[in-house]
């Protein structure tokens, strides 16, 4: 289908305009959606679900707000939702969309989080994008080979064929075939740059999801440099280069992200958001809360809170 991404302008303050997936998603989208366009040059904006791009044809330039990225054929991206993107200077530029939340896909992802290019174009590349202003980021492109994005480009083809037939089965078909897409994606992987650089955004990748899974414990950079195979040196710089900033700081600005979302939306006392945001010291959370919202914690809650009608 033709996407309405295109049909959208920019809020008047900056912010970039958000897209709602209720907009994109029905119920029976089973939580992804596929939309081929021919990308003009759109606004900035951002998404509340995330959006697996695939470049199938031409070339342009994908602006993060940070950086510019050139992007062509064979390049895929990854875009979480919150992060605020468009497309300039494009040339025959045409792109596969699927549309999707996590939390509402159908099937087990069983260990599809552990293949190398998932790890590296899901939990990884979103990152870099997000936190660099080129220095790092800027160097890596997750690119398919000639074969790969022909076989990449015949599965989104039966997709599509799906969504329009509506025959018996179809949810079951649409599921197969996104399951068989991500498992061409988490076993590709070329980057821009060779191997080592493909390496690079797996090892930081696979430290990104377990700090994921797990920032509510005690996390040691020993044990965080295990899950990426690299020294604990390694990490540290992995973390410099590609986002700018320690593994630590990246922690704490993950638990902080987490213990806002539960001020904002529960009435769990203060003390339980930090437990839950793996702080055993309230105080020390406040203290670190402050620094990173410029508020305490309850002076957050309190501004998040709408007015009542």
């Amino acid at each position: 289908m033709r996407s309405k991404l295109n049909q959208m302008e920019v809020a008047a303050d900056g912010v970039p305009a958000l897209y709602p997936g209720e907009q994109f998603l029905a119920a029976e989208d089973d939580g992804f959606r596929l939309c081929f366009q021919r990308q003009s040059a759109n606004i900035w904006h951002c998404h509340d679900f995330h959006e697996l791009v695939i470049v199938l044809k031409g070339s342009g330039v994908h602006h993060t707000g940070l950086a510019d990225y050139p992007i062509g054929r064979g390049d895929v991206l990854v875009i979480k939702p919150g992060d605020g993107h468009c497309y300039r200077e494009p040339d025959r530029l045409e792109l596969a969309n699927v549309l999707f939340e996590p939390g509402k896909l159908r099937f087990d992802r069983l260990d599809l989080e552990e293949m190398p290019g998932y790890l590296a174009l899901f939990a990884a590349a979103p990152e870099v994008r997000s936190r660099s202003r080129g220095a790092g980021g800027k160097r890596y492109k997750h690119t398919l080979g000639a074969g790969e994005l022909s076989e990449a480009a015949a599965l989104l083809r039966q997709l599509a064929a799906e969504d329009g037939a509506r025959n018996p089965g179809r949810r079951f078909v649409r599921g197969a075939l996104f399951q068989q897409l991500l498992a061409l994606l988490g076993r590709s992987g070329a980057a821009a740059g060779g191997a080592r650089r493909s390496r690079r955004m797996t090892a930081l990748g696979a430290m990104l999801r377990f700090m994921a899974e797990h920032y509510a414990r005690e996390i040691t950079l020993a044990e965080l440099a295990a899950r990426g195979r690299v020294s604990i040196a390694g990490a540290n710089r992995l973390f410099r280069e590609l986002l700018g900033e320690t593994p630590m700081e990246h922690l704490i600005r993950l638990r902080l992200d987490h213990a806002a979302g539960l001020l904002a939306t529960t009435d769990l006392p203060v003390a339980a958001v930090a437990e839950r945001s793996g702080y055993r010291d309230s105080n020390f959370f406040a203290l670190h809360f402050r620094r990173g919202f410029g508020r305490s914690p309850s002076a957050y809650r309190r501004d998040s809170v709408p007015p009542p009608k």
